[in-house]
């Protein structure tokens, strides 16, 4: 089953995520095919909570400490928390993972990469 994982970064929190940490936990994953895919949103300014409540919509704007999305094969939710709490930015932030109904591709082409918005990461 395939697995998003929201990754944040806590600024409060300490950063000790180092690249080479990184590249060796996704280039494990990649072989093993348990990364689908991985990319580093490029967001800006803050984002709009929106939420609608008896009928009153109500916005606020709230920082994102987003920092990166991924989607990765796991048997079941207990192997998927296994598997991001591996990521460095677990220490140092959170990760919240949620099961994904529909499949996504492993590959995209440039034509679909262009429109789908957020970045694959280069290192993957």
């Amino acid at each position: 089953m395939q697995y998003l994982c929201l990754i944040y970064h806590d600024k409060s929190g300490p950063e000790d995520a180092t690249r080479v940490e990184l590249d060796a936990l996704l280039t494990e994953l990649q072989l093993s095919g348990r990364l689908v895919r991985i990319w580093e949103p490029k967001l800006v300014g803050t984002a709009a909570r929106v939420s609608v409540r008896a009928g009153l919509t109500t916005v606020e704007s709230v920082s994102s400490d987003l920092t990166a999305c991924a989607v990765i094969e796991a048997r079941d939710l207990n192997d998927a928390v296994r598997l991001a709490s591996r990521f460095p930015r677990a220490r140092g932030g959170h990760i919240d993972v949620q099961a994904v109904i529909a499949g996504i591709r492993k590959e995209q082409s440039d034509h679909e990469h262009e429109n789908s918005g957020p970045e694959a990461v280069d290192q993957v």
